[in-house]
């Protein structure tokens, strides 16, 4: 009877003694256990913050570029109205071009008649002339005759001299509307070029107003993920909460098994002790 009770308190100690350290190696697992949940817990908080803090840097992204884009359309608006202020003098110069045109010829058919009207007058002071020779011969049967030469001779005369000035005046006319021709072509030329640029710019406009509208469509895409992304996040840093406090439990609870049983290989090695005491 009493070996019987000397092997099983030997078999009781062994166990204990089992029992001691396989209680002590769970009790180190779940500390490191512990630890780590708690590393993933500070990482999952510090993710969740940078995801809440992508999250804000996509919205005032979207907002930024919304508001480029109302500006571009803006933009692309104005130059537009430019562009067709700027065709529409460059019609106006162009018909202003065409009436001096028109002025040209009528001062070259004005120079035409000139020389006509210059002609006659020649004709008609020679005319004057011989007209006054012959009233001379005539002595004084042709003395009123010879007046009317005269007065026709001063006419004449005075006919070449108008002609004269109006031809000076024309042909200053004619310079100086060959240069308003000039600054009109000028003129039409820069305003064709102001045109094309004003289209050029309208066109870069659109595309950074499409531009701007991919990248908000991106963006929204972008916020929208993130915000799943944070709702995600937010729900696994919870269940990480609540596996740390359960891994905390389960610490103290180990730690509570390996005091036990410590207690245990402690009275089994007393038992071991009162035993062989009582054998001696």
């Amino acid at each position: 009877m009493l070996s019987e009770i000397s092997a099983s308190s030997e078999r009781l100690a062994a166990a204990a003694e089992e029992t001691s350290a396989i209680s002590e190696e769970t009790r180190n697992a779940v500390d490191t256990q512990k630890d780590q949940i708690t590393q993933i817990a500070t990482a999952m908080a510090e993710m969740a913050a940078t995801v809440k803090e992508v999250e804000r840097a996509a919205v005032n992204t979207m907002k930024t570029v919304d508001a480029s884009t109302q500006l571009a359309d803006k933009g692309e608006k104005i130059v537009t109205q430019n562009g067709e202020r700027i065709a529409h003098l460059s019609e106006e110069i162009e018909h202003a071009a065409q009436v001096i045109n028109q002025l040209d010829e009528y001062s070259s058919n004005i120079g035409a008649i000139l020389d006509v009207i210059r002609g006659i007058a020649d004709q008609t002071n020679l005319l004057a002339l011989n007209a006054a020779i012959e009233a001379a011969r005539a002595g004084e049967h042709g003395r009123g005759f010879s007046v009317v030469a005269d007065e026709v001779r001063t006419l004449a005369s005075r006919t070449q001299e108008s002609t004269a000035d109006i031809q000076r005046m024309i042909e200053e006319l004619l310079v100086g509307t060959q240069k308003a021709v000039d600054v009109m072509k000028r003129s039409r030329d820069e305003a064709n070029d102001c045109v094309e640029l004003s289209e050029s710019a309208a066109q870069a406009l659109r595309e950074i107003s499409e531009g701007a509208k991919t990248i908000n469509e991106m963006t929204t895409h972008i916020t929208e993920a993130t915000k799943e992304q944070a709702s995600v996040t937010e729900e696994m840093h919870k269940n990480i909460e609540a596996i740390s406090n359960i891994s905390e439990q389960t610490a103290d609870g180990a730690k509570d098994t390996h005091q036990a049983a410590k207690e245990q290989a402690e009275l089994a090695a007393h038992l071991q002790t009162l035993v062989n005491r009582f054998k001696t």
